[in-house]
């Protein structure tokens, strides 16, 4: 049950309590309903995908990435992710709807991956292609279930005490439109009045008694009502800030080649881990990686090169938006590398290598985000430098208000 998907049942409710009006009217407000209901799944998701931290952007994209790795380096490359699903709900909106949405489990969960390897003056030399699966996925809040629990409970109770009292004002409207006998339908108090409540509910984040209509308010005392939704979104809120810190582990497999006809350069296969380590406040997670590369290359005539490297560390959100501390605005990690060369270590090559390395994170926009990754040799005590930019596209487009 989620926030979005609460409101949208508000409205359902408020909608059909008027079940006396024209044919043509409830076909008009059913329309209108869907529409409401399909832009408030969008939002969501739009919404979760924003507040992901990114590092985890980096991980698994929601939408869609484009990135341009190693700009001041040698090794440039124009890199682009792409959701499964996010591709498939571009051509078919009706995955949006709450049950197509939940049997999307393994698009959700899978994205297309390509690179366009660049050389020093940005010409393509080569191009890297595969794809990426989240084997655990349990931090997607957008599936976040509650029945059944405390919040379950609370959000039932209201919605009784809330239908019941929208019940009495209805038939108090009705009462005056009877007596005053308006000429169209639209010129009805029933009309305007539970257009206001409905309009109220669609452009509220939660249930607040502010934006309701004076004439609601006094009609009926929901001091009760409000502050059981309150106690709702609390409990709400919570779930999602521990389902958010949840296992997410991601298998990938990628194959590299190089601007020569039918030239295989790189095969590799990696395993990503998160998992949150704080209960509150700002997000902080702990991110294991490993892979294994087979690399083939006439350069030193070395067939099956295998290289081997793991990293761990943990990504703290430092600076976060102060009215929302799971969205993160600068992020912070320091992690430590190895890597061995496992067969065909060229010659004067060391075949181990450790390196203490701090990738600092900055978003500039809601979607944009600036990566710098310092590494140090511990051994030979050298800096190397990686600028990236990542700009994570959401696949749909906000309402116009």
């Amino acid at each position: 049950m989620k926030k979005k998907s609460i409101l949208a049942l508000l409205i359902l409710l408020l909608f059909f309590s008027v079940n006396k009006l024209h044919s043509q009217t409830k076909q008009q407000t059913a329309e209108a309903v869907a529409k409401e209901s399909t832009e408030q799944a969008k939002t969501l998701v739009r919404t979760e995908n924003d507040l992901k931290t990114g590092n985890w952007q980096d991980v698994l994209a929601s939408f869609f990435q484009l990135g341009l790795s190693d700009i001041a380096g040698k090794n440039r490359s124009l890199e682009f992710k792409a959701n499964l699903f996010a591709l498939k709900a571009k051509a078919d909106s009706t995955l949006l709807v709450d049950t197509n949405y939940l049997k999307q489990n393994f698009a959700r969960n899978f994205q297309f991956e390509f690179a366009l390897k660049l050389d020093s003056q940005y010409r393509f030399n080569g191009l890297k292609a595969g794809f990426k699966i989240a084997i655990v996925n349990r931090r997607d809040t957008t599936v976040l279930n509650l029945l059944n629990t405390a919040a379950d409970s609370l959000f039932k109770v209201s919605m009784t005490r809330l239908q019941f009292v929208l019940a009495g004002f209805e038939e108090s409207l009705r009462k005056n439109d009877d007596e005053n006998n308006f000429k169209t339908e639209k010129d009805s108090l029933l009309y305007l009045k539970t257009e206001a409540l409905v309009k109220a509910q669609v452009e509220a984040d939660r249930f607040n008694s502010k934006v309701l209509p004076k004439e609601f308010l006094q009609f009926a005392n929901i001091d009760s009502i409000e502050r059981n939704f309150t106690r709702f979104d609390s409990l709400y809120t919570a779930a999602l800030s521990k389902t958010r810190k949840s296992p997410l582990l991601t298998f990938a497999l990628n194959g590299t080649f190089l601007d020569q006809p039918g030239f295989f350069s790189e095969g590799k296969a990696e395993l990503v881990y998160l998992l949150g380590v704080t209960k509150k406040g700002r997000n902080l997670e702990l991110d294991l990686r490993a892979n294994i590369a087979l690399v083939d290359t006439v350069i030193n005539t070395i067939k099956d090169r295998i290289e081997f490297n793991a990293t761990g560390g943990c990504n703290w959100a430092i600076i976060t938006a102060s009215n929302n501390v799971n969205k993160s605005l600068v992020e912070f990690k320091p992690h430590f590398e190895y890597t061995s060369i496992l067969r065909g270590v060229y010659p004067g090559e060391k075949k181990e290598k450790f390196l203490a390395n701090a990738e600092l994170r900055i978003r500039v926009m809601d979607n944009l985000w600036i990566p710098l990754t310092l590494k140090y040799d511990l051994k030979d005590n050298n800096f190397l430098g990686f600028l990236k930019v990542a700009l994570n596209m959401n696949a749909f487009k906000k309402p116009a208000k």
